[in-house]
């Protein structure tokens, strides 16, 4: 038991420890418990996207039309938001999807129709169907 090679550590008033020397070094938490390895890159190749909606096999959500955008915008002064920050904390969510929303920009995946519903239903807005 002689061959180990260990440091003593003393801790204010307290019984000393003996720890290997591997343990004494500073390592960083992403080399001590292994993060990062296993991560994988998020890159985009944008010419492999456009192949693919060209072969039909991933299709862009539609975009809100000009007509429910502007519905959106009178429904808002109607309902006495002036402004889009107070219909945005009213309905938490961010401003600019607010923005997004009344410009016709955004565009109708799940989670953004959700988000027009939301919008919709704080508006107090008859129902319509979306593209």
């Amino acid at each position: 038991m002689t061959t180990q090679d260990r440091k003593t550590l003393i801790i204010h008033g307290k019984h000393p420890i003996t720890r290997p020397p591997s343990s004494l070094h500073n390592e960083s938490s992403d080399s001590k418990f292994g993060a990062a390895k296993n991560k994988q890159s998020v890159n985009i190749n944008a010419a492999a996207i456009e192949r693919k909606i060209e072969k039909q096999e991933m299709t862009v959500p539609p975009s809100l039309p000009m007509t429910i955008a502007q519905k959106f915008v009178q429904a808002r002064i109607a309902a006495g938001y002036d402004k889009r920050d107070k219909l945005a904390h009213a309905c938490s969510i961010p401003v600019a999807v607010i923005g997004e929303i009344e410009t016709g920009k955004i565009l109708l995946n799940t989670q953004n129709r959700q988000l027009v519903r939301k919008v919709q239903t704080k508006l107090k807005m008859e129902a319509f169907d979306l593209p």
